[in-house]
């Protein structure tokens, strides 16, 4: 193939647009206003791909994020061996910033990841918005607040990831929907290894009642999954 160098522009393209010419490549009711920019290049194999990306009035499953989601990226994949590397990727969910980097093989199915995560002291309100719309966790009319700081690398197939590093939560709370108290928890400590999750002492309160657990969730990778609590 020849080599391409070139621009690409995107300036308030909406998703549902593109989903006419590809129907169903969309969930329902899912749709957002993209903008931004990449330049372009390939030499043999190897297509490079660096630039930024603006969702605003984004809808996933029907629920509205009510931030922006801004990406800076520089990208590699070897289209030969459908082999794609993350060299930096900046995220921002509204005041929310993650950054990740690593490699994805596109050619394993289950596509098999090497990704590095990390964010420090950021707000979890954004995180868990965007993770309830997409249905992953966090009941979508949950209040979620606090700060969460982690270090997290995932291997192996992206259905069943193997975990290594560490997530803080401090000063968190729930509240909305179901909860009919707000519960809240001073802080969560859990560290990550490939076959283990492993809590710290945590204590959850709502109203006048408190609760202190630790727990432990082995082979979570598997599924013979087992929680000790």
């Amino acid at each position: 193939m020849p080599p391409i160098k070139g621009k690409v522009t995107l300036d308030q393209v909406t998703l549902s647009a593109v989903n006419r010419f590809s129907a169903g490549a969309l969930p329902p009711q899912t749709d957002t206003l993209a903008s931004g920019k990449a330049d372009i290049e390939s030499s043999g194999n190897t297509l490079a791909c660096k630039g930024n990306l603006k969702l605003e009035n984004t809808i996933v499953h029907g629920s509205k994020i009510e931030y922006p989601i801004e990406a800076d990226y520089d990208l590699s994949e070897d289209r030969q061996q459908e082999k794609i590397q993350v060299r930096t990727a900046v995220v921002k969910l509204g005041p929310t910033t993650l950054n990740a980097s690593g490699d994805v093989d596109a050619r394993a199915k289950p596509m098999n990841l090497n990704l590095r995560l990390t964010t420090k002291d950021s707000s979890i309100t954004e995180i868990a918005k965007l993770a309830g719309a997409m249905g992953l966790a966090f009941n979508p009319a949950y209040q979620v607040k606090g700060n969460l700081s982690m270090d997290v690398t995932a291997k192996g197939p992206v259905s069943q990831p193997q975990l290594n590093g560490s997530i803080i939560g401090k000063q968190l709370s729930a509240s909305g929907g179901e909860i009919k108290q707000p519960v809240s928890v001073p802080e969560i400590d859990l560290t990550l290894s490939p076959d283990t999750i492993l809590s710290n002492t945590l204590t959850a309160r709502t109203g006048a009642t408190a609760l202190s657990a630790a727990f432990s969730l082995a082979q979570y990778a598997t599924k013979n999954k087992n929680v000790e609590a």
